[in-house]
Parts: structure tokens; sequence; C-alpha cells
């Protein structure tokens, strides 16, 4: 047979000649592979920033700040107004306060797969309506605002293409203030903040959604919203 006939470095020489063809082809195909490190196959940990908004939790110094007192949810139902002199019997006498709980806006900057810096404002609108002391009638509103600004570390425990888990804690400042209709004044506050964030989790890539638990003088409770990493 042929094969039986041929020499040793033949069919040496045939090995040598069926790897190096083996060997472009593997090349080959490796050139003509798409490119895998586009945006949209990153992970979240690839991407240097993100922008958040939000809205939720319970502004419980805010509430102590504006209404002087304890609040249930974003009504704080306030005892009626106790005239104690001449003038105060005609002055209007307020009702139930409102908030609009905190709507935030955040900035994250990712410095490693477990750590991100955010920059975070915080707004929450506040109004309380007042009655005439004579007729009992609606007369007006109190209105107030409440602007916060909150540094905050994130450490990210779990950091998966679509999920993310994450704790985080931070201290600012919440600045604010209030126009009393009924006395016809205006009161301004100013008091340091704390938030910790026991728990958040992310689910999406490159626009995802989240919830998170908050606890601290920003707010309390929870807090959902969206986001975009860039």
């Amino acid at each position: 047979m042929l094969l039986d006939k041929m020499t040793l470095s033949a069919r040496l020489f045939i090995v040598l000649a069926i790897l190096v063809m083996s060997g472009r082809i593997s090349l080959s195909a490796q050139e003509t592979a798409p490119d895998m490190t586009t945006s949209e196959k990153k992970e979240p940990s690839d991407f240097r920033y993100e922008l958040r908004i939000g809205w939720g939790g319970i502004p419980l110094m805010d509430s102590e700040m504006v209404f002087n007192g304890f609040f249930s949810f974003v009504d704080y139902d306030m005892n009626f107004y106790q005239p104690s002199t001449m003038e105060s019997i005609y002055r209007g006498y307020r009702g139930p306060g409102y908030m609009t709980g905190i709507i935030s806006a955040e900035m994250d900057i990712n410095f490693k797969r477990w750590f991100a810096l955010t920059i975070g404002i915080g707004f929450n609108g506040m109004y309380q309506t007042v009655y005439d002391s004579v007729t009992g009638q609606k007369s007006g509103c109190n209105r107030g605002v409440a602007v916060s600004v909150l540094p905050e570390a994130r450490f990210n425990w779990l950091n998966r293409n679509l999920v993310r888990m994450y704790s985080a804690a931070g201290i600012g400042i919440v600045i604010g203030g209030k126009r009393n209709m009924d006395y016809g004044n205006s009161e301004y506050f100013l008091y340091p903040a704390f938030q910790l964030t026991p728990v958040g989790i992310s689910v999406g890539r490159k626009v995802y959604g989240f919830v998170e638990l908050g606890l601290g003088t920003q707010f309390m409770g929870g807090m959902a919203g969206v986001g975009i990493r860039l």
C-alpha cells in the first residue's frame, strides 16, 4: 500500500502540515470573532458612572421641624389649635400636614467592583391646611420645602451581570423653610443628616430598577427608583 511505502520523514511532514493548517484556521476564527468589550457586554462594575432617581421614605425630622410632632407616613394629624389670647381666638387654626416624601437624584462614581461614592440631593415638599377660627372654612395653606445634600459610601457585597446587592452609609445636611400663612411669618431650619442603607438591590444592566431600605434623619422606610449606567 502507498501508506506503507511512505518514508518516516514524509509521514512527519504530512502531520506537521496538518497542524499548521489547523492553527491558521483557529487564528482566523479568533480574528473574525465579534468584539465583546462594547457597553452592551459590560458588567455593572465596568460602568464608571451611574445616574439614579427615586421616591419614598418617611422624613421624620422634617415633620419635627415643620409640624412640631410625630406623624404617620405622609399625613400628620395635628390637634386643633387651642387659643390662649384674645388675638389668637381670631387667628386661623391648623389642620393636617402633608409631605411628598423624599424625591432623590443621585450620581454614583464606581471606583471598584465593591465600592462606589454617591452624591445625592433629596427634595421634600410640605403643606398644611389652615382654617378660619370663626367659620371653620379653609382659609389657606402653610407651605414648606426641605432639601438634603448627602454624600454616601456604597459597598457592593454581590455584583453580578444583572443583579447587584449593596449597603451604604452617609452624612450630610438638610436645609429648609416654611411660610406660615396664619402667623404671617417664615421659619427656617438647618440640621445634620445621617442615612444608613442596610440592604439594597438593583436589577438590570445599563438601565435598571432598584429598591432599598433606609434608616436615618433623611427618611425612614423604603425607596424605589430607576437608574442608568454610563
